[in-house]
């Protein structure tokens, strides 16, 4: 009797067994394989939605210079307009004002990069944006501007604004690509498998109708010999 008192009077042991510890590790692994791609592809599209944003912002940067210049657009000095091109642009967004020391330079100069890539204003960045040199447009430099030479070209000479392209994502430093070769060597790697890789191969192109839109390296070698033709 007192025997049978005590075996009633017993609890159950506490805790989970280890097989029930193996079901929720096997669990939360399965989880964790579902959610890390999903997560890491939102993160990417959310990469790829602001710089086609901040990459739109140079659209109005543009369009808004070309309605105060006569119709034209400046692909050298991105644009500033004063004499000197390291002042500060009016039409360039993010514009702090000050140029006295260069301090509002470096802050438009930083839009010319992907939001998703840190700039340290080393001048060594991976990624820029790019402006396309017109084929029969020449440069003039900084000298050149400073002397009252331009680069304009009015925006009525391009028959397909849509085909046209003012800005590219590009690789390393230097802002703007002209040739075929220079699209080869500063475009394509953003499309590649590797360190570059830009929004899952695809990268962010402004054209003259001041629309942009992503690109896959075809579309952009399809179109090397009109995308900067009138």
């Amino acid at each position: 009797m007192n025997h049978r008192i005590l075996a009633r009077g017993r609890s159950r042991p506490t805790g989970f067994s280890l097989t029930e510890l193996l079901v929720v590790i096997l669990i939360i692994a399965v989880l964790a394989a579902i959610l890390f791609p999903f997560s890491r592809m939102m993160r990417r599209r959310a990469e790829s939605i602001n710089c086609l944003r901040q990459m739109q912002s140079w659209g109005n940067a543009f369009a808004s210079y070309s309605a105060e210049n006569n119709g034209k657009i400046n692909w050298e000095h991105w644009p500033s307009i004063s004499n000197d091109p390291l002042k500060c642009s009016p039409y360039v967004p993010y514009w702090s004002g000050d140029s006295t020391l260069k301090s509002g330079f470096s802050t438009q100069l930083s839009q010319r990069y992907c939001p998703s890539v840190k700039w340290d204003k080393t001048g060594n960045q991976p990624v820029c944006y790019a402006t396309i040199q017109p084929i029969g447009v020449k440069g003039v430099g900084i000298s050149g501007r400073a002397s009252g030479k331009s680069s304009d070209y009015p925006l009525a000479r391009i028959q397909t604004p849509a085909r046209f392209m003012l800005m590219i994502e590009a690789t390393g430093a230097g802002y703007s690509v002209s040739t075929r070769d220079q699209f080869i060597s500063k475009v394509k790697p953003l499309t590649e498998n590797g360190d570059s890789l830009r929004h899952d191969h695809r990268l962010h192109a402004l054209f003259a109708d001041f629309s942009v839109r992503p690109m896959n390296w075809p579309d952009i070698e399809s179109g090397l010999d009109s995308w900067s033709t009138f």
